[in-house]
This record gives C-alpha cells, sequence and structure tokens, in this order.
C-alpha cells in the first residue's frame, strides 16, 4: 500500500516529465508526490515526509531556487535532499546558486534514466538506514527508561529491607538486658548502616557501578562518629586522594572503616581524656596505601586465632576478599597499613 512505500516530491511544471519521472522510477516502488509550481512544492513538503525532492529550477511562480531556500529553511524540512534538475547549462554561477539554496547534487535534461535511477536508490538507502538508526534509538530509549524503573523499583526495595534489618536489630537490641549482647548488635546495626551509606552514593552516582572514595568515606565517617556521645574529645584528620573505586571493593572497604573507626571509639582512648584518629588513603597508578592510625592506648596483640574479636576477624576476611595485604603495628597507638590494587 502507499502509505507503506518510501515518498519522493516531483517538482516539474511539465506534466510530460512527470509521466517520464514516473516511467522512470516505477522498479524502485516508491510513492511519487507530483508539484507543478514552487507554491504547490511547498505545501506538499510541509505537509508530508519525504526522502528526497527532485527539483526542476525553472517555474512559473518561483524558480528551485527560492523554492529550496524556504523548505531547507523550516525546521520540519530542513533535513529532506534536494536535487535540481534543469534544461539549463550548468556554469559555475548557476552552480554556486544552487548549492547555496541547499542542493546535494545536479542532473542536467534529458535526463539519463540509469544514471537518476542510481541517484534515487542512494537517498532511498540512506533514508532507510536512517529509519533504521531512528527505531533503534528509540528502542533503546525504551529499553533504557524500563531499565531505571526497574532500578528504582529495586533500590526501593533494598532500602525497605535494609530499613527493616536495622529496626529489627534494634528491638532486639532493647529486649535485652546483657550488656555484650546489646554491644554485638549495636555492632551489626553501624555495619548495616554503612551498606546503607554506600549503596545511596553508589544509587545518585552516574555510575553505579563505582564512587569516588573521597566523597563516600567522609560522608561515612560522619555518620560513624555520630553514633558516639565522646565524640567531640575525638580529633579526625583525614587525607584522601580523589578517585574511584569499583562498588565489589567499595562494599568491603566501607564495612573495614566502620569496624576500625567503632573500635577504635569504644576501646583505643579508655581513660584517655582526648585522641587523635588518622586516616590516609593515597593511589598511585593502581596501587592504593590506606592507613588507619590512632594514638591510643594500643591494641593487645592476639596470641593466636581464638583469641582474636569478630571486628578483626571480619577486617581480615574482608582484606583477603579484595586481595589486599594488611599489616598491623601497636607502637605509640595502632595502625592498621592496607595495600591493595584497583
Amino acid at each position: 500500500m502507499d502509505k507503506d512505500k518510501s515518498r519522493i516530491l516531483v517538482v516539474d511544471d511539465e506534466p510530460n516529465n512527470h509521466r517520464a519521472y514516473e516511467r522512470i522510477l516505477e522498479p524502485l516502488n516508491l510513492h511519487i508526490e507530483k508539484a507543478i509550481s514552487g507554491q504547490k512544492a511547498l505545501e506538499a513538503a510541509y505537509s508530508q515526509d519525504f526522502f528526497l525532492i527532485l527539483m526542476d529550477v525553472q517555474m512559473p511562480d518561483m524558480d528551485g531556487f527560492e523554492t529550496a531556500s524556504l523548505i531547507l529553511g523550516h525546521p520540519k524540512t530542513k533535513h529532506i535532499p534536494i536535487i535540481f534538475i534543469t534544461a539549463i547549462a550548468i556554469d559555475d554561477v548557476f552552480e554556486f546558486e544552487g548549492y547555496k539554496s541547499g542542493a546535494v547534487d545536479y542532473m542536467t535534461k534529458p535526463i539519463n534514466d540509469d544514471i537518476l535511477r542510481c541517484k534515487v536508490k542512494i537517498f532511498l538507502e540512506l533514508h532507510r538506514q536512517k529509519k533504521l538508526l531512528q527505531e533503534s534509538k528509540e528502542k533503546i530509549h525504551l529499553l533504557l527508561s524500563e531499565k531505571e524503573m526497574l532500578l528504582k523499583e529495586v533500590h526501593h526495595r533494598i532500602k525497605n529491607n535494609m530499613h527493616i534489618i536495622m529496626t529489627l536489630l534494634s528491638m532486639q537490641s532493647d529486649s535485652l538486658d546483657n550488656s555484650e549482647a546489646v554491644a554485638a548488635l549495636q555492632d551489626a546495626i553501624s555495619r548495616v548502616e554503612s551498606m546503607m551509606i554506600l549503596y545511596n552514593k553508589l544509587y545518585r552516582s552516574e555510575k553505579y557501578t563505582e564512587i569516588s572514595i573521597r566523597e563516600y568515606f567522609s560522608k561515612l565517617i560522619n555518620e560513624i562518629f555520630g553514633l558516639f556521645p565522646a565524640k567531640e574529645n575525638i580529633k579526625i584528620e583525614k587525607t584522601i586522594d580523589d578517585f574511584t573505586v569499583g562498588s565489589k571493593q567499595m562494599f568491603p572497604l566501607g564495612i573495614i572503616l566502620n569496624e576500625l573507626i567503632t573500635n577504635t571509639m569504644k576501646y583505643a582512648f579508655a581513660g584517655k581524656e582526648n585522641g587523635l584518629i588518622q586516616l590516609d588513603i593515597s593511589k598511585k597508578e593502581n596501587h592504593v596505601i590506606f592507613i588507619f592510625k590512632d594514638d591510643g592506648i594500643g591494641m593487645p596483640k592476639p596470641e593466636n586465632n581464638e583469641n582474636k574479636g569478630f571486628g578483626l576477624t571480619l577486617i581480615e576476611l574482608l582484606t583477603d576478599q579484595i586481595g589486599a595485604s594488611c599489616e598491623i603495628n601497636t607502637d605509640n597507638g595502632t595502625k592498621f597499613t592496607i595495600e591493595f590494587e584497583i
């Protein structure tokens, strides 16, 4: 049916020429729209979608140059290629005027049938490829929109689940009298909270797979410090290079930092009026050095694995997970040096 055919506009004031165009272009199975003047060409171009216009130069009301300029100057039709077809001998001035009007090509009468068909086939194929590209873009846009909606739904559910976990842990903590059990549950709440901070950062970033370590750790430190009433007496110095880390490494690093800060705030400054924590994270090429140091009373070295607390065991497991080395120094406070590749 005509509505499924690609449309071409032929502008010529001679009916015999229209019949010649129909004969020449018949093998291409096109819908051929005909206009006998510049004004009729404008009306057709503004109301229909054409992949190509074949334009005579000499016409009774306005010539092809003026008609082409008006068509190509309109936002709706500026993309349509125009081939001028004329019986006038083409000189440099004529050619310049034609290209200035927006022509993409010229042909002179009498027309060579094969050459005209070949030229029209080229623009027809360009039109089809452009249409396929546009359809692909629309499909991609639709898929991206659906993905965005799905991500928002997943994000909402994950946040709800994390809140539920924290609420259940808090309720369980409130129902217990054993101080050690309460402390263990509070530690678990802190770990979930650190993961929530990271998750929210990842979700709001342009790249879901990586995040700025400086931005994430700065907020995480503030959130963790806010849980301790004696935080006014503790000073923290941060020197963090600004670089991105993939989420697969960032999640373990966030939990490690949470463990280090929590344990330091709980135990390192016992009996001291104030304290200092220093965090230094530097990157050279793909090598990262993570140093966490306090000037507290020092952490006792466990004699064997059975004497390790849960926090230290967790740190060792997480450093192994990201392929990092971990060195602990307990002279003049406690210092953790973690090194890994990204």
